[in-house]
């Protein structure tokens, strides 16, 4: 039920209602009753047989009864939560022991227009943990993702998104964010009673699993959900699903229900909790203060802007893909990926880009030098905005390059399905090609050398890895810095590996920046950034408003601030 920041759902056809409705009044006069209870036979039929429709029949007694689910008009949950960070993929390490990361979700409110089958969810999120935005670290911004039947619509930025002038105005939010939302807004005790009902669902294998009775349920827009009721209160327990996702594949998603308390004649529940089936994550938590039954909401239909809108274009880092640029003899540089040309072949730093942009910026480099390809990837860390385009890489036979502890991982991410939601490498099934670094690893041959090193005494990532290249004294990292942060937490980071390693390092290249900068620059940057942290902490603890991360460790002298 929580917004996955990308989300939820659906509207029904009036109008073919009332068309239904005037047929059955000339089918009263003109057929006999046999007929008449042959017809309602046949409505009844497609969802399932009587012993699924029995158990659907139960749960809507234990919520109230069908005719008053069915009387419901609008519903209010109100509320705060928890997401877990990257659905588990944002850890220190990617080891499954390693304990999770949280965002915080404030003032959430879930609208639902049960008449209209629309819903919008408004939350705010906050990391519980240090980040380099102000946004994400106060949680300034609060999101609204709306459905209004296959239409789904943002007003506003995302949680990251930087303050905006004026009104915000409704933004089309595409089909798969559709899809999203309406499985999610399905995933509560009232919605999916409502669906199994509708005769346009249909009830399928209905199963025992443990003191649980499983029924599969497929709406009618094609989306097949299961609903597990209690044997013994014959409550909703739980619905699951199944959805893409670009570092998984196929997840499933099972939103369990507690703590049911009458509201208005209904039994709905005060706790939400979401695992996925990646290692068992507990995805979302939900804390429900009130259910609002029936009362006032705002029209949620989409506009007309949104209505009129041209379909969004290429996927979600699909941009066209710009030319790389030379930064040193056999080096190339863009949007945030390095390239180095060995004698037959090239490797790259970072699979971060989905199935359709990774794809491009191969077909781009693969064009740089005559004969030669794309063959390896450097993968800095595990963490899934860098990773995103790992199953892709895969896909295209391409041998990945990281620290040991990374391998696990990434053979979980990898070995996962997508049939119900082929990827890149469900069309393309691949088993993982893996070079390990432990703490150095050296690539070398007459065209070029590099040396790949674990990033030491990092408390973002514990298997990190930056390259050096020695020739041209450049240096390519991932989450060290980026000249635009706000905070950085870690910034000691960079120069004590430098120093440690006895790096020399006249320009870095960021997986994060859109362009080279000199060193100097960059540690002014940094700099600039500890001092914000530091400023941050103490405004916070004068305010008694006490933030994760707060002092800021940080063991490198800071010389003074130039007026």
């Amino acid at each position: 039920m929580l917004g996955n920041i990308a989300n939820r759902y659906a509207v029904s056809d009036s109008a073919c209602e009332k068309d239904d409705a005037m047929h059955n009044r000339v089918v009263v006069l003109s057929l006999t009753m046999a007929t008449v209870t042959a017809l309602a036979v046949g409505r009844l039929a497609g969802q399932g047989t009587a012993p699924e429709l029995q158990l659907v029949t139960r749960a809507a007694d234990a919520l109230g009864g069908r005719d008053r689910l069915m009387a419901v008009k609008t519903l209010q949950i109100v509320g705060y939560g928890e997401l877990a960070y990257f659905n588990g993929g944002g850890n220190i390490t990617g080891d499954p022991a390693a304990p999770q990361k949280w965002q915080k979700v404030l003032e959430y409110t879930r609208t639902i227009d049960l008449e209209h089958w629309r819903t919008r969810v408004q939350q705010r999120l906050k990391m519980d943990f240090v980040f380099a935005s102000t946004a994400g670290q106060l949680g300034l911004n609060r999101t609204n993702e709306t459905l209004d039947g296959d239409i789904a619509y943002n007003i506003g930025g995302g949680f990251l998104a930087p303050p905006q002038t004026g009104t915000p105005q409704p933004q089309p939010a595409g089909p798969a964010a559709a899809r999203q939302r309406r499985v999610e807004l399905l995933a509560h005790p009232l919605t999916i009673v409502r669906a199994a009902l509708d005769a346009r669902s249909r009830l399928s294998n209905l199963r025992k699993q443990g003191d649980l009775q499983l029924v599969d349920v497929t709406v009618r827009q094609g989306d097949t959900l299961t609903l597990a009721v209690d044997g013994t209160s014959n409550l909703p327990a739980s619905v699951s699903y199944v959805g893409p996702n670009a570092n998984l594949g196929d997840v499933t998603y099972r939103t369990a229900f507690a703590g049911y308390v009458p509201e208005k004649g209904i039994h709905l529940p005060t706790g939400l909790t979401t695992t996925i089936d990646f290692r068992n994550v507990v995805q979302s938590k939900l804390y429900i203060d009130r259910n609002i039954v029936d009362a006032p909401i705002d029209d949620l239909s989409a506009p007309a802007s949104v209505r009129s809108a041209p379909p969004l274009g290429a996927p979600a880092g699909g941009t066209a893909t710009p030319q790389p640029m030379k930064v040193a003899d056999h080096v190339w540089f863009s949007n945030g990926n390095t390239f180095f040309e060995f004698d037959d072949h090239i490797t790259m730093v970072e699979a971060n880009r989905q199935d359709a942009a990774l794809q491009a910026t191969l077909e781009v480099v693969n064009r740089l030098v005559p004969g030669k390809r794309v063959t390896q990837v450097i993968q800095s860390h595990h963490h899934f905005d860098h990773s995103v385009g790992l199953r892709a890489a895969v896909a295209e036979g391409l041998t990945i390059i990281s620290r040991r502890g990374n391998e696990g991982i990434f053979r979980d991410m990898v070995a996962r399905p997508a049939r119900l939601f082929p990827d890149a490498l469900g069309r393309n099934p691949k088993p993982l090609k893996f070079i390990p670094v432990d703490d150095h690893l050296k690539l070398k041959d007459s065209t070029n050398e590099i040396d790949i090193y674990h990033v030491v005494g990092n408390y973002h990532m514990a298997d990190g890895v930056l390259v050096h290249v020695p020739a041209s004294n450049l240096l390519v990292e991932a989450d060290l810095t980026t000249q635009n942060w706000d905070f950085n937490w870690w910034g000691d980071s960079l120069m004590n590996n430098i120093e440690y390693r006895k790096l020399e390092v006249a320009t870095n290249l960021s997986v994060h920046a859109q362009k080279p900068f000199p060193l100097a620059e960059v540690v002014a940057a940094i700099e600039r950034q500890v001092r914000n942290t530091q400023a941050f902490c103490r405004r916070a603890a004068e305010a008694q408003f006490f933030q994760p991360g707060c002092p800021i460790q940080y063991n490198r002298p800071l010389p003074p601030v130039s007026n």
